[in-house]
């Protein structure tokens, strides 16, 4: 009897985990099919011209978490639309931490950039940067860490194989992969460093630069929007910024936004 009474609740308890699973899966389906009928009402709102609405319900999307390529650049075209440059550069440059190598966005960055108030002067770099620049550029983060953890496993396979097997081929092979593996973290750092940790912010609306934080200092500089700037300090509502020519002062973070939509 007592094990009738074991094997029941232990049925039971299969039944409520499963329940429970299914639930879960159930509650997933529908909020995905939530989020799908908010970006269609969104590219509804694009597509009658009301790009305000538009980029509201774009908004609402990021501010839920959805930091999807399709929602970036769709916001990036309603700023666009709607004459300001300084933001959809902005959404285009988050977009383009998704997919570096998307045609539309790279086209369109251009175009953005080409309609701002404010022209980056243009930075003079070793061939090594260059090629470095342009080698992130065209890699996600995504991308350089696969490749690195791919790397990492076939070198501790191939080490493997040479404690088995200690022929010149083998120790080649191990070698090739440990400098390959370092290539690779090194890259995946300074993708990191330079897209999620170092700050990157464009301003997205004209703004005074003081000498300190507050508008009873100084004033330095007025920025216009789309300019790209790293921040190193927040102090209450300002930050400190750095700008491209090398400038440092203090701006109202309203009128930041940063980069990486993680910081």
């Amino acid at each position: 009897m007592s094990s009738r009474l074991a094997s029941a609740a232990m049925l039971c308890g299969v039944l409520v985990v499963l329940s429970a699973a299914w639930g879960q899966e159930i509650q997933r389906e529908q909020h995905s099919e939530g989020v799908a009928h908010r970006f269609a009402q969104a590219n509804q709102h694009y597509a009658d011209g009301n790009y305000q609405a538009a980029a509201a319900a774009y908004e609402s999307l990021l501010e839920q978490g959805y930091h999807a390529l399709a929602v970036c650049y769709n916001l990036g075209n309603a700023y666009l639309q709607m004459k300001d440059a300084g933001r959809a550069v902005l959404y285009y440059r988050r977009a383009l931490l998704i997919a570096p190598r998307h045609r539309d966005t790279l086209h369109n960055l251009r175009y953005a950039e080409s309609q701002l108030p404010y022209q980056a002067s243009p930075i003079v770099e070793t061939w090594g940067h260059l090629l470095l620049r342009w080698l992130l550029s065209r890699l996600s983060i995504n991308e350089l860490v696969g490749s690195s953890a791919l790397l990492y496993w076939l070198a501790v396979a191939a080490g493997i194989w040479r404690m088995y097997n200690p022929r010149r081929r083998a120790t080649v092979a191990l070698w090739a992969l440990v400098i390959a593996l370092c290539i690779s973290s090194g890259l995946t750092y300074a993708k990191w460093d330079g897209d999620y940790a170092s700050g990157r912010a464009i301003v997205v609306s004209d703004a005074d630069m003081m000498s300190g934080p507050g508008r009873s200092f100084e004033l330095l500089a007025r920025l216009r929007p789309g300019a790209e700037v790293s921040v190193l300090e927040t102090q209450g509502q300002y930050r400190e910024i750095r700008t491209e020519a090398g400038g440092r002062g203090w701006l109202d973070k309203q009128h930041l936004e940063f980069i990486s939509p993680y910081q």
